[in-house]
């Protein structure tokens, strides 16, 4: 296999672009990436001159940042734009909201234009890309991973690859991604918030009303608290994945239903009179007759699943 189709059948990384940059007031970078079909950031160097080599770059600029406080925040970034491939993906938001997954499909370049200066985007290179949506629509470990403070980095995680080359595929014309074939269960692709989000789904279904309020990080017992619409009696709801343990004891004293969903079926102890075990087989049932209810990455986990089990050879 030559070095070129080694390339394309290589699965892409996955990288997301943090912009906190020294623009211009009124320049947003992440913009200015998108418009002029870039994937870039700032730490210029002098003199001013345009398309440097790489070894004449990366020494001026080390000589410039490596003994500073942008030290860390340099290297990871420059390491991480050299090392990005043909094929790579990348995620990134602009001021707006928006998210963005673009793909890489040029070399490093060093831009000093005056535009490029503004924006505080030189070590750039081509990207082609496209808008997402909002953030119901992207998986909570690319939002978690945008809120670090370095500019560009890895996004690890096979489940984030396949979304990625999933959503790239759907987003462009062709397909551009063969997807492994291989048979892959939903709950183990959705994030923590993406299972609570199904179950508060699903007990609204079943009448009961969701207090947003009680959907807190500090309460450690439930994830929320509802109330029926017809009895008024209270319910609350336990979610938990991977290898941890659900025991109904934990629950027996709450004065109400509680609903508790392991994702692997981990329950543990007696059952406690007020508790119902959700199991995966009824909150799969329950995704495949509300699809178009759940959240858009929730169906995109889903499509994904599906197209999984049943590749589509696309070269």
């Amino acid at each position: 296999m030559n070095a070129s189709l080694a390339d394309e059948a290589r699965l892409p990384q996955i990288w997301r672009l943090h912009l906190k940059s020294a623009a211009e007031k009124g320049c947003d970078p992440g913009e200015f990436c998108i418009q002029t079909g870039v994937v870039g950031f700032g730490w210029p160097v002098e003199p001013d001159e345009d398309d440097l080599p790489w070894d004449a770059y990366y020494s001026r600029a080390k000589a410039k940042y490596l003994d500073t406080g942008e030290s860390v925040g340099w290297t990871a970034a420059a390491n991480g734009i050299k090392a990005m491939r043909h094929r790579d993906l990348c995620w990134t938001r602009t001021e707006s909201g928006k998210y963005w997954l673009g793909r890489i499909v040029g070399e490093w370049r060093y831009r000093n234009g005056p535009e490029f200066r503004r924006a505080d985007v030189l070590n750039v290179r081509a990207c082609e890309w496209s808008c997402v949506g909002d953030v119901h629509e992207v998986p909570g470990k690319i939002i978690n991973s945008l809120r670090a403070s370095r500019t560009l980095q890895r996004v690890e995680g096979d489940d984030i690859r396949l979304f990625s080359m999933f959503s790239s595929n759907a987003l462009h014309a062709g397909n551009s991604y063969d997807l492994p074939g291989t048979d892959c269960d939903l709950f183990n692709l959705l994030s923590p918030e993406d299972c609570e989000d199904l179950v508060g789904i699903f007990l609204q279904s079943e009448g009961y009303i969701l207090f947003p309020g009680t959907c807190r990080a500090d309460s450690k017992q439930f994830e929320f608290i509802l109330r029926h619409r017809e009895t008024g009696r209270y319910a609350a709801a336990q979610v938990k994945q991977g290898d941890a343990v659900i025991c109904d004891q934990n629950y027996c004293q709450f004065d109400g239903d509680v609903f508790v969903f392991q994702t692997n079926g981990n329950y543990i102890g007696p059952v406690a009179t007020n508790v119902r075990r959700l199991t995966a087989g009824e909150m799969r049932d329950f995704c495949e007759s509300n699809r178009h209810v759940l959240p858009a990455r929730v169906q995109g986990w889903m499509a994904i699943t599906e197209r999984l089990r049943h590749p589509v050879m696309t070269r």
